[in-house]
């Protein structure tokens, strides 16, 4: 069952939309991929570690919002 938004749109259009115009710069794709790999193999074991990658996804945010 697919889910809509409030404007209809399903998950895919929103992808789309929040995507559209914004190419991902390689040091943010290394970097996503870096935080996934940790997150999936449960590397993280420092609060250092944890608070810097929180801090890039803040900004990552940032930037898509602003885009």
């Amino acid at each position: 069952m697919a889910i809509y938004d409030e404007e209809g749109r399903n998950i895919d259009d929103i992808k789309k939309s929040v995507f559209e115009d914004y190419e991902l710069e390689p040091f943010d794709r290394d970097s996503l991929k870096e935080i996934n790999n940790m997150i999936t193999n449960n590397l993280y074991n420092d609060e250092k570690t944890i608070a810097e990658h929180l801090e890039f996804l803040e900004q990552l945010c940032n930037k898509l919002e602003n885009k």
